[in-house]
C-alpha cells in the first residue's frame, strides 16, 4: 500500500501474489511507477490485482509483458485516481470486470503492441460515475462477457475514446453498452466486431462519434443502435446495420 503522497518506483519485474485483499494499492495521492524492461505478475490476489483510490495514481510502463490475471478484479481506479497503462499487458480472468473505472481518468497507450483484456464474466471495461477512458493504440477487448448482460464494454454516466486499432471483438452480449448520458468516440482504425448481439448500444441520452476509417460489421445484432434519446454522429458512410437517428 502507498498512500499519503508518497512515492514508490519498481524498476526490476516483481510477482505479486495472493494476497488476501489487493495486491497493489494506491491512495491519498500515493503514486506507484511499474518502470521496468521485463514483465510483473499481479495473481491469485482476493482483492483487485491493482487498486487505485481514492485519489492515488498507478504508472505500468514495461518492455515485455505485465500480466495481471486470477484476481479478484483487474484493475481498479476510484474517487479521483489516474492511470496509465502502456505497452504490451495482459489482463485476464479477474473475475466479473477487467477494468474498472469509477470517477477516474485512464489511459491505455501503445504504438506497437496493446493490451489485452480477455475472459470476465460480465465486462472487460466498465466505467461510470463520470469516468474518462481512454485507448490508444492495438489493444484487444476480447472474449469477455456472459449471456445476461455481458458485454466487451459497459459505460454510464462516462466517457470512452477508441483510437489508433483498439478492437472491441468477440465478447459474449454487446460489444460496447453506453447509457445514461455517456459519450463514446470511435477514431480512425477503432473496430467492433463478431460480438454475439448488437455492436454498439446507445441508452438514455447517449451519443457515438465516429471518425473513419472505422469498422462495425459482423455483430450478432445491429452494428449500432440507439433508443429514442441517443445519437450516432459522424462519418458512418458504409456502416450497415446502423438503427438510429443521423
Amino acid at each position: 500500500m502507498v498512500g499519503d503522497s508518497s512515492v514508490v518506483v519498481v524498476m526490476a519485474p516483481i510477482q505479486i501474489l495472493n494476497n488476501n485483499g489487493p495486491g497493489v494499492n494506491a491512495y491519498s495521492s500515493g503514486y506507484i511507477k511499474f518502470q521496468t524492461t521485463g514483465g510483473h505478475i499481479i495473481e491469485g490476489n482476493a482483492g483487485p490485482g491493482v487498486l487505485a483510490g481514492p485519489d492515488g495514481h498507478v504508472l505500468i510502463q514495461s518492455d515485455s509483458p505485465t500480466v495481471i490475471r486470477n484476481n479478484a478484479g483487474g484493475l481498479k481506479f476510484e474517487a479521483g485516481s489516474t492511470g496509465e497503462v502502456d505497452g504490451q499487458n495482459t489482463i485476464e480472468n479477474n473475475g466479473s470486470i477487467g477494468v474498472r473505472v469509477e470517477s477516474s481518468a485512464v489511459r491505455f497507450y501503445s504504438a506497437l503492441v496493446g493490451s489485452t483484456i480477455t475472459g470476465h464474466g460480465v465486462a472487460g471495461v466498465d466505467v461510470s460515475r463520470g469516468g474518462e477512458l481512454t485507448f490508444i493504440g492495438p489493444h484487444q477487448i476480447t472474449g469477455n462477457g456472459s449471456l445476461t448482460n455481458g458485454a466487451g464494454v459497459n459505460i454510464e454516466r462516462s466517457s470512452l475514446s477508441l483510437q489508433n486499432g483498439t478492437t472491441v471483438s468477440n465478447n459474449i452480449g454487446s460489444g460496447i453498452v453506453g447509457d445514461a448520458n455517456s459519450g463514446i468516440i470511435l477514431g480512425p482504425s477503432a473496430s467492433v466486431t463478431h460480438n454475439t448481439s448488437t455492436g454498439i448500444r446507445l441508452r438514455h441520452k447517449s451519443l457515438v462519434g465516429l471518425t473513419a476509417p472505422v469498422t462495425i460489421q459482423g455483430n450478432g445484432g445491429a452494428n449500432i443502435a440507439c433508443d429514442s434519446t441517443s445519437l450516432a454522429y459522424g462519418q458512418l458512410g458504409g456502416i450497415t446495420g446502423v438503427q438510429c437517428e443521423q
